[in-house]
């Protein structure tokens, strides 16, 4: 009896928790936001964000690069 109490109690002082978006990972933002859960999962960017992560990505390839040359013994 007891636990049927104390179910229906944090049944009742649960809180609604908001919908979250159950789909395929989306890709990444700059501002680590998830998309809301009505997000039909297509990406209708025009490639901005894509485009600033590669460039990322590439100057730290060209950098680790440059280090690991410049250490290298000859």
């Amino acid at each position: 009896m007891a636990a049927l109490i104390k179910k229906r109690e944090a049944k009742e002082n649960k809180e609604k928790e908001k919908p979250r978006y159950k789909g395929p990972a989306p890709p990444c933002s700059r501002v680590n936001i998830w998309p809301e859960h009505r997000w039909d999962s297509v990406d209708r960017s025009i490639g901005v964000e894509q485009r600033r992560f590669a460039r990322i990505a590439n100057k730290k390839a060209v950098q680790e690069l440059a280090y690991t040359w410049s250490i290298e013994d000859t």
